[in-house]
């Protein structure tokens, strides 16, 4: 797994971090991928252009075929200028014990 940290100042001269990505590599039967599992930060308008394109420097640097990122549906409205395009949608049901 990696872990990508976006960090910098938003004019108050004070380093902080913005957002975390977390990646993993997986190999699959025809292809292996870059999969994004967790995305969180603020003040994205900061950050989104230079993550966008670091996960592909890197995914390339490790002979990945695909990047896969599991977001929640808003992002994609962002990273369709990055070339991206919806294909799935990740379901899930809440269980309750007890």
């Amino acid at each position: 797994m990696q872990l990508f940290i976006a960090f910098g100042h938003d004019g108050d001269g004070q380093n902080k971090v913005f957002a975390v990505v977390v990646t993993r590599i997986t190999d699959l039967e025809r292809l292996r991928q870059l999969e994004g599992i967790i995305c969180t930060g603020t003040k994205r308008e900061l950050w989104q252009d230079k993550m966008a394109n670091m996960m592909e420097i890197f995914a390339k640097q490790a002979e990945c075929d695909r990047i896969c990122m599991l977001m929640r549906p808003g992002w994609s409205k962002v990273m369709k200028k990055y070339g991206w395009q919806p294909k799935h949608i990740e379901m899930v049901k809440e269980i309750k014990y007890g």
